[in-house]
């Protein structure tokens, strides 16, 4: 792969321990060209697991440590396994739980920020993760679906960012992804205007307008929520009337 192109993988992730308990990853980074077991004297937590992930590799949506899989992977069906220290994947920040998720496991003193029991991803943490890479796309390449497949997830990506209060990156996420769904160049043709024996294009670009509708609301309800946790009123305003003006007058968020 190539930086720019559009990929496509499925991803899973292990927590093999703390930096200072794994001591025999001597680089930042170890990849493999074949699919291993996560290490298994480490009894690592596995807290990771997408499919269909689609990204532009280059535009550093994932941690560097990933990147740098994805880039030097082949489209071998074993896939490959990168071990990285926390400097290259979530540092010291980790990955806490999403709201509302396996409360039976947090303990009653939830309240206090360095609970190791509200984190999927403790701070300092050795990570392996497993990847497999599907589909590899030149940018020209793109398609309708390719888009909402990478508009999707940057969202994602921009959610857990949002999470973890990195505000800068989830601000660039969420409208890189809204940029790439309203950058397409698409014929204005409504989805029920589709007559039967019409063009099979046709058909494809109306469905992809109503694909994108939800992710782009969703997108921009978001920004708006950032730029509220910011303090910028004004840019608020803008997003929020955006969203009613051109995309969902029903929108209660």
């Amino acid at each position: 792969p190539e930086v720019g192109d559009i990929i496509s993988f499925d991803l899973k992730g292990y927590v093999l321990g703390s930096d200072e308990e794994i001591t025999d990853i001597l680089s930042p980074a170890i990849v493999s060209s074949m699919t291993q077991s996560p290490t298994q004297q480490q009894q690592p937590s596995h807290f990771l697991n997408v499919k269909d992930w689609t990204i532009k590799l280059g535009d550093a949506d994932l941690p560097p440590a990933l990147e740098m899989t994805l880039r030097f992977l082949s489209m071998d069906p074993r896939g490959g396994v990168v071990r990285s220290r926390s400097k290259y994947m979530y540092g010291l920040t980790g990955r806490r739980r999403p709201a509302g998720t396996n409360k039976e496991q947090r303990s009653t003193s939830n309240d206090d920020e360095s609970d190791e029991s509200s984190f999927i991803v403790p701070p300092y943490s050795t990570i392996e993760c497993s990847v497999v890479i599907k589909t590899i796309k030149p940018a020209i390449s793109l398609t309708l679906e390719d888009a909402i497949l990478c508009a999707k997830s940057k969202k994602v990506i921009g959610n857990d960012s949002f999470l973890h209060g990195d505000y800068e990156k989830c601000l660039r996420l969420y409208n890189s992804a809204v940029d790439l769904l309203v950058g397409q160049n698409v014929p204005e043709i409504e989805a029920d205007a589709c007559a039967e024996g019409e063009s099979n294009d046709n058909r494809q670009n109306a469905q992809f307008r109503k694909s994108r509708i939800p992710i782009v609301v969703d997108c921009l309800n978001n920004i708006a929520m950032v730029q509220y946790k910011r303090k910028e009123f004004g840019s608020v305003k803008d997003a929020c009337s955006k969203i009613l003006d051109k995309w969902d007058d029903r929108n209660q968020k």
